[in-house]
């Protein structure tokens, strides 16, 4: 919820100041707003770059007669750091110390515009290993009441609950043998993350604890590969805030793991058997570093050649790219769709026309809104579903205990990617399939899920900007029969490389998704100029994906 200031709204609107305990100048006001706006052809009045239609202008002017609901805008207007937190989103510099941030009344009055945006910010900050965006925002007076303070925990726990998922599935792939490399752990074990979590507040303490366990199993389960970092990764635990338990097993486990290595380190290969058999014949100038050396530069020289050969013997061997198959050559929806995808990508305001259809022009669809599918799917022609459009590969089998092994589980919305918007701009989500397409609108810092057919191709594309209408219409038609109605004015950063860029392609495996009730979680954020999609899980299984067009 967008948060709006009325006296700066209502200093607009009468193109000066206005004395809000004045009834008899807001009753004219307002029938001045009202006539203004049946003046317009779509009923619609544009304020301070915000619409207002007759029953949302009415609204605002009862509102007006709150005499604490004034009250508490004007306490907000009277914090520059709060009156543009609340506007973009960043809190800069301290909030003012005012004794009405602890007034029942005014924390379930901030709260709906607040929640939202410090769960992004939080969020964010968190993803962008922002430490001090962290601590700023913990450190300031939290503005929201107890149901909004709890639905912004959840939200940001159940992002903390992935990096614990993500290190326990690590953990296992470690104990069934999997290779050792420290570049794809150390987002979940480094110094930035632990005083993170430390500025977390009480309420994240056990979840702490339960991490900070799955951290010491770490360290064991490195300890042979990599003793070193696995005495980081203890180091860590004992920086974080957790219980005295914890903090006596990271000791426990550091003198059993310095113990062992000791163990290691005196069974030298001189000693052994071994090194006894060939001890008479070892040469005193080849100490036992240069025998390593030695062994090392052999097995290079051999991997060298062994490799020489191997790429020798497929000079004249043929490899098929499946990454290159065009999953939509020849369906219904194939050259609709490029249309469709090249006018949102290439639209330049000058060329589009106005469309026949009044509506309310630049107001944003709710999230959830398929913004394109129906008139797409209206005009859409018959035609050959292609055999690429299918799953490839024969259909596997899967045991029970391979199922819903994953974190994100909702029976309600299996089969389903969860698109999560992270950014301050709205996103339209477009899902193609060779016979179909709908869309979803989301809103800024808002989610939906996007449901997936089994068997045949699921291409998603990503569409973001600024300032939404559907008041405009491509200029160019598609076959005389369709136009794209509904744009965004103002692309978002590199939106439009973004949409073809980074479109995924799923087909998911029948005989898996019968029986999981897992979805598939995806986010899209910005840093610096550029957006960004991010896995948010690392479960491949009964997926097949490609990127890009």
């Amino acid at each position: 919820m967008k948060y709006l200031n009325p006296l700066t709204l209502l200093d607009k609107m009468n193109g000066g100041p206005v004395d809000v305990r004045d009834n008899t100048a807001l009753t004219l006001l307002r029938k001045k707003m009202l006539a203004g706006l049946d003046l317009t052809d779509d009923k619609a009045l544009q304020v301070n770059g915000q619409l207002f239609n007759k029953h949302e202008l009415l609204q605002f002017f009862d509102r007006l007669q709150s005499t604490d609901i004034l009250r508490f805008h004007q306490q907000v207007a009277a914090d520059a750091v709060l009156v543009h937190f609340l506007k973009t989103g960043e809190m800069k510099g301290q909030l003012a110390d005012q004794p009405w941030y602890e007034d029942p009344g005014f924390l379930v009055f901030i709260a709906p515009y607040y929640e939202p945006l410090f769960t992004a910010a939080v969020l964010n900050s968190l993803q962008q290993a922002d430490v001090a965006a962290t601590q700023h925002l913990f450190a300031a007076p939290l503005l929201m009441d107890g149901a909004h303070t709890t639905a912004s925990y959840r939200q940001i726990l159940r992002h903390l609950k992935g990096w614990e998922n993500e290190l326990k599935t690590a953990l296992a792939e470690l104990d069934n043998g999997a290779a050792f490399t420290w570049k794809y752990l150390a987002h979940l074990a480094n110094t930035k993350l632990i005083q993170q979590l430390n500025s977390l507040p009480a309420e994240f303490h056990q979840w702490r604890i339960d991490y900070s366990i799955s951290l010491i199993n770490l360290a064991i389960a490195i300890y042979t590969k990599d003793f070193k970092r696995s005495m980081a990764v203890l180091d860590l635990v004992s920086q974080l805030q957790t219980s005295d338990y914890v903090q006596e097993r990271v000791v426990i486990r550091r003198a059993e793991l310095q113990q062992l290595r000791k163990q290691q380190l005196h069974k030298r290969p001189a000693e052994t058997w071994l090194g006894r058999l060939i001890k008479p014949f070892w040469p005193a100038w080849l100490t036992e570093k240069k025998a390593y050396l030695i062994f090392f530069c052999l097995l290079l020289g051999i991997g060298i050649v062994l490799d020489i050969r191997d790429q020798s013997g497929r000079k004249n061997s043929k490899s098929v790219p499946s990454h290159n198959v065009d999953f939509f050559a020849g369906s219904r929806t194939g050259a609709q769709m490029k249309y469709l995808v090249a006018q949102l990508q290439h639209m330049v305001p000058g060329q589009l026309q106005d469309t026949p259809v009044k509506d309310s022009g630049l107001l944003a669809p709710q999230t959830g809104t398929d913004v394109y599918g129906p008139a797409f799917m209206g005009v859409l022609k018959p035609g050959k579903l292609p055999g690429a459009a299918k799953a490839n590969g024969d259909e596997q089998t899967y045991s029970a205990a391979a199922i819903d092994s994953a974190a994100f589980l909702d029976p309600l919305h299996k089969q389903s990617v969860k698109l999560y918007n992270r950014l301050p701009a709205g996103l339209v989500a477009l899902v193609q399939t060779p016979d179909s397409l709908y869309s979803r609108f989301v809103a800024p810092h808002d989610s939906v899920f996007l449901p997936l057919l089994a068997g045949i191709a699921n291409r998603l594309y990503f569409y973001a900007g600024e300032n939404w209408t559907i008041s405009k219409q491509s200029g160019t038609p598609y076959d005389s029969t369709y136009r794209v109605n509904g744009f965004f004015m103002s692309p978002y950063k590199n939106s439009a490389v973004f949409l073809t860029e980074t479109a995924l392609v799923y087909t998911l495996d029948p005989a898996y998704w019968r029986r999981s009730n897992r979805y598939i979680p995806l986010e899209i954020n910005t840093e610096g100029d550029h957006l960004f999609l991010n896995m948010m899980d690392n479960d491949a299984t009964g997926v097949d994906l490609y990127l890009g067009e």
